[in-house]
Parts: C-alpha cells; sequence; structure tokens
C-alpha cells in the first residue's frame, strides 16, 4: 500500500505536499462558518460579477448570489462573515493576488494587455474555479 500523505526520508517522516488539497480546506472551512449550499461556495468570486456571489471584504458580507440572478426558492441571502473566516479570507486573497501576480509576470509581451482570469474564485484548483470537489473530497477520504 502507497502511503500519500507522508513520505520517509532517512528514517524520518516528511508531509507530502502534492498530497495537500488547499482547494478543499477552503471549501470545507467556508461551508462550516457560511452555512452555505455547495455551488455558492463554488461560484464565489473575490469581487462582484454576473455568473456568481462575491465576497466583499472591507464589509464583511458574502454575496451568495449574482445581482441579475433572479430569485428562487432557496434565496441565498447575503450574510454577514465572522472574524474568525475573515481573517482566512484575507490571508487567501492576499495569497490569490500574489499568485496572479506572478502568472501575469511570466506572460508572453503580446499579452500583457489581455485580462488574466486566474485565481479569481475563492474555491479555485491551478487559478480556475472549480465544479465539484468530489475528487479532492475521496482522495482525502483515502489519504485519512
Amino acid at each position: 500500500m502507497k502511503m500519500r500523505t507522508t513520505r520517509r526520508r532517512h528514517s524520518k517522516w516528511c508531509r507530502y505536499m502534492v498530497g495537500i488539497n488547499r482547494h478543499l480546506a477552503r471549501f470545507i472551512l467556508l461551508g462550516l462558518y457560511t452555512g452555505s449550499r455547495k455551488q455558492a461556495l463554488l461560484g464565489a468570486q473575490w469581487m462582484a460579477n454576473v455568473s456568481g456571489g462575491w465576497i466583499d471584504l472591507g464589509r464583511g458580507i458574502i454575496h451568495r448570489k449574482a445581482a441579475e440572478q433572479e430569485e428562487t426558492k432557496k434565496r441565498q441571502p447575503a450574510a454577514k462573515l465572522g472574524r474568525r473566516i475573515l481573517a482566512h479570507l484575507r490571508r487567501w486573497k492576499r495569497l490569490d493576488d500574489a499568485a496572479r501576480a506572478e502568472a501575469a509576470g511570466k506572460r508572453p509581451a503580446e499579452e500583457q494587455h489581455l485580462p488574466l482570469p486566474l485565481f479569481l474564485h475563492v474555491v479555485s484548483w491551478r487559478g480556475g474555479g472549480v465544479g465539484s470537489v468530489r475528487t479532492a473530497w475521496e482522495a482525502a477520504v483515502e489519504l485519512a
């Protein structure tokens, strides 16, 4: 049986960094602290948009649906964020902004004027939005 979370090096166990699913950790923490549904969490972005919800870090509010999205039975009202999850969100925003700037610096000169659609979602995998966390969840269960 192959161990994924740790590897043995020179009689010492070390953390296996590839086995860590940071987007799953973000998803779980957001779900626990906000009580939001899966699609509201996966669609949440750092700035206001027309395709899904967004997080207003200045006011400490999560908008679970887009402004133009029609009202359904599930409603999805805006909710105030607690102090603990706000600390996580501010750190994640700094990390995503730094990763976006680094990716923008690696682009060819002729593409520098185009907007970079990476790291816009709160729960993102390799810079893009996540459609489902099922694979990451199954990997975490297997590793546990």
